[in-house]
């Protein structure tokens, strides 16, 4: 059986938002939120369970990476680089480095537009953002 699913993480200071996507590989999902580690390798644990129940029919991991605006490496963006070497060591799985400028603000903005309340947002935006990470990843893939 050919993997087709593509996963997408939102790595964040507080919590990590998950996206994949569907069956075919085509559409973009939010999946979950889950909490950040106290360290990096926790993360990458916290991330390979929650991944578990599809981890057999991921082909790809797009990890967003939270550039500056003007396109320079952020502390973030460091973190984020080394978050993806651990991953890489654990998962047989190429993982790619995906600009994510803006994609909790635009998450943000879309829960607000469906007038979710705010405390019920906070759990939501990263999965959302993640979401957003996934299908700007495959839209640039043409899938």
């Amino acid at each position: 059986m050919q993997k087709k699913r593509i996963a997408a993480i939102d790595y964040g200071k507080k919590r990590i938002g998950i996206s994949i996507t569907s069956p075919d590989g085509k559409i973009a999902l939010p999946y979950k939120t889950i909490d950040t580690g106290k360290n990096l390798e926790e993360s990458s644990n916290n991330i390979i369970n929650s991944l578990n129940p599809y981890i057999e029919n991921i082909k790809e991991i797009v990890l967003g990476n939270p550039l500056f605006l003007s396109g320079k490496e952020s502390e973030m963006s460091k973190e984020v680089t080394k978050l993806k070497a651990i991953l890489s060591k654990k998962l047989n799985i190429p993982i790619i480095l995906w600009d994510e400028r803006l994609t909790s603000s635009e998450a943000e903005k879309i829960l607000k537009e469906q007038k979710i309340p705010r405390k019920k947002r906070k759990r939501k935006v990263d999965p959302i953002a993640a979401t957003i990470i996934l299908r700007s990843y495959l839209d640039a893939k043409k899938i």
